[in-house]
C-alpha cells in the first residue's frame, strides 16, 4: 500500500486565495504588482479584481512604483489619456516634460484639459520640444493640427498660453499643414486666433484647390485671402483634376471661370 501523508496540502489548496481577502487588502496587494498596469495581465482579472485595480489611485500608485521617476510615469500615462490618473501624477512630477504633446498626439481631449489645469505650459522647455529637439512637430499644437483634432487645437488656442506673437511655433507652417491635409476647421481656428498665420497665406488657395478641398478654399477666402494673385493657377488646378466643388466656390466669389476651365480641359 503506497504511503500517503494526509498532512500535506493538495496543489489546489496551496494557491493564494486573493479573492478571499477584503477589498482594501486586495487593493494594497495590487500596489506592489507593478508589472501590469492593472496589477495582473488582463486575462487573469475577473470583474471584481478589475474594479479594484482600475481605480485612478491604484493605477497611479503602480505607475509611480513601476517607472524610474514620477516624470516617466506621467509621460507613460499621458499617452493613455486617463485624466484622473494624470491629476494624481501631476502632484508628484515635475511638469516640465512633454506630457501635453503625448496627450495631444493620442487625441485625448480630457487629458489635455487636465494637464493644462495642472499648470503644464505648452510653450515651456521639454514640453515644447518633446523628443524631437527643435523640430516643429515636437509641439503639442502642431501634433493636434496634424491629427485634425479640432477640439484639442481649439483648447490649446483658447488656453491663452499658446497665443501671441511668439507663442505658436512656425504658424505659417502649421497652417500649411492644415491646408495640405484638408483640415478646414483647424485652418479656420488658426486664422481666427493666430494673427501671424495670415502671413504668406495667399498661395495656399492653390494647394487647397489642387487637392479638391473646397471647404479649405472657402475658409481661406473668408479670411481675406487675395484670390487675384493665384486665380488662374488655382482654377486651372481645380479644373484639371475635376474638382467641381472647388470651382463652385470660385463661382460663388464672382470669378468668371469659363475661359480658365476651357483652357484647363484642353490641356488635360
Amino acid at each position: 500500500m503506497p504511503y500517503t501523508d494526509l498532512s500535506l496540502p493538495s496543489p489546489a489548496s496551496s494557491h493564494f486565495r486573493l479573492l478571499a481577502l477584503p477589498t482594501e487588502i486586495i487593493h494594497r496587494v495590487g500596489i506592489f504588482c507593478t508589472d501590469s498596469r492593472l496589477a495582473y495581465p488582463t486575462p487573469a482579472l475577473n470583474r471584481h479584481l478589475h474594479s479594484v485595480f482600475s481605480t485612478p489611485q491604484s493605477i497611479a500608485s503602480r505607475a509611480l512604483r513601476h517607472y524610474p521617476s514620477p516624470e516617466s510615469a506621467l509621460l507613460a500615462e499621458s499617452t493613455l489619456g486617463n485624466p484622473p490618473v494624470l491629476a494624481i501624477l501631476c502632484r508628484h512630477a515635475n511638469l516640465n516634460v512633454p506630457a501635453l504633446r503625448r496627450a495631444a498626439r493620442g487625441g485625448h481631449l480630457g487629458a489635455v484639459e487636465c494637464l493644462l489645469d495642472a499648470g503644464i505650459d505648452p510653450n515651456a522647455g521639454e514640453n515644447n520640444y518633446a523628443i524631437f529637439g527643435a523640430r516643429p512637430d515636437g509641439y503639442a499644437l502642431w501634433t493636434a493640427v496634424n491629427s485634425s483634432n479640432t477640439e484639442i487645437v481649439e483648447l490649446l488656442l483658447l488656453d491663452g498660453s499658446a497665443v501671441g506673437p511668439d507663442a505658436v511655433p512656425c504658424p505659417q507652417a502649421i497652417l500649411y499643414s492644415a491646408v495640405q491635409y484638408g483640415h478646414a476647421e483647424t485652418a479656420r481656428l488658426l486664422l481666427q486666433h493666430v494673427p501671424s498665420a495670415h502671413e504668406n497665406k495667399d498661395g495656399l488657395v492653390l494647394h487647397a484647390a489642387a487637392r479638391g478641398f473646397a471647404d479649405v478654399v472657402r475658409v481661406l477666402l473668408d479670411s481675406g485671402t487675395d484670390l487675384d494673385l493665384n486665380n488662374r493657377e488655382a482654377v486651372r488646378a481645380a479644373a484639371e483634376n475635376g474638382h467641381e466643388g472647388v470651382l463652385q466656390v470660385f463661382r460663388e466669389r464672382g470669378l468668371e471661370l469659363d475661359e480658365f476651365v476651357i483652357e484647363a480641359r484642353r490641356g488635360r
